[in-house]
Order: C-alpha cells, then structure tokens, then sequence
C-alpha cells in the first residue's frame, strides 16, 4: 500500500488552499499527514472514500498525535 499513502499525500497536498468565510476570517484547508490506509475493493481512481475535519483546541498536541498515529500505520522502509 506504499503507492496508495504517497498518492494520498500528493493529493492532500494540492487539495490545500485558502478562503475567507462568512466571518471575513482567512481559513486555511492544509494536508497533514496520511495517517491509514485501508484496502478497497471496487472503487473509480480519485473517489474519496473517507476524510475528517478537526478544528483542535491545542493544535501543537493535535498535529504531534496525528504523528505518531501516522508513524505506527505506516510500514517501515
């Protein structure tokens, strides 16, 4: 599943951009990381099949879960 988790990653990446919303305040969409990836048995190239929105309270705590989280299903190489 090497392929699927840097496709992935290549994807969030240029999925990231930058909006003002309904309160005139910047927002900004930004990949993470890759943190699962699951098998699937039938599905077209680019379909979405899952994905989260999180708005954390402590950010620097977040992003360092996501981490490890990403870290331990992600195969050693």
């Amino acid at each position: 599943m090497g392929w699927a988790r840097e496709k992935a990653s290549i994807v969030g990446r240029l999925l990231e951009h930058e909006l003002v919303n309904a309160k005139n305040e910047k927002v900004v969409w930004k990949f993470v990381n890759v943190v699962e990836v699951l098998p699937v048995t039938s599905m077209e190239d680019g379909d979405e099949i899952y994905s989260s929105t999180c708005e954390p309270n402590n950010v620097s705590d977040y992003l360092s879960a996501l981490s490890i989280k990403a870290s331990v299903s992600s195969p050693s190489t």
